[in-house]
């Protein structure tokens, strides 16, 4: 009797500090890197992994974070972002409707775009792109983590519990002349 309630607390402390690991894991902090210049294609490609580690730690931290911290990663990564010559995103009106009560999800659809534009680099589509950062705004929203509710995102969401997100991903692209 004695060995199964070992077996017992044993478990649940290993299970206990699995998950206390990996919510420590999950908020790492990122660091902005020193001196960084982006003046060559080079200087881009030589940021890359650091800019998919950026887009994962705002990913995962507080969309309502308004710290010096958060501010410095969000200009590192829109200062790469708007000089990179072979990253190319389009902001639509249906993207600004969607960031009106989570301002943070603009640099959130970013990411997602920009992350799969990276990790796909034979894919450039915009269509697929535009798909990842809708998708990315959504993921975040599901985690919750300092945002605010919204009627439009849980609308989205239902679409893309139904399966049918790429189809209004089209639909918009569509509207827009894209």
């Amino acid at each position: 009797m004695k060995n199964i309630l070992f077996v017992f607390i044993g478990f649940f402390l290993l299970v206990g500090c699995a998950s206390v690991k990996k919510e420590q894991t999950s908020t790492r902090r990122f660091e902005v890197p020193r001196n960084y210049s982006f003046v060559t294609e080079a200087d881009f490609r030589r940021y890359e992994a650091d800019i998919l580690e950026c887009i994962d730690y705002l990913e995962s931290a507080p969309v309502d974070d308004l710290s010096n911290d958060r501010r410095r990663i969000n200009t590192f990564f829109l200062e790469w972002l708007t000089n990179v010559p072979y990253v190319h995103i389009i902001i639509d009106g249906s993207v600004i409707e969607l960031c009106d009560k989570n301002a943070n999800f603009l640099i959130t659809f970013m990411g997602g775009w920009t992350k799969h534009v990276l990790l796909h680099p034979d894919d450039q589509s915009e269509i697929n792109g535009y798909f990842a950062g809708i998708e990315s705004i959504l993921a975040i929203y599901r985690k919750g983590n300092g945002v605010k509710s919204d009627e439009k995102i849980m609308g989205l969401i239902r679409i893309q519990d139904e399966g049918k997100l790429m189809d209004w991903v089209l639909r918009q692209r569509n509207q827009n002349g894209t």
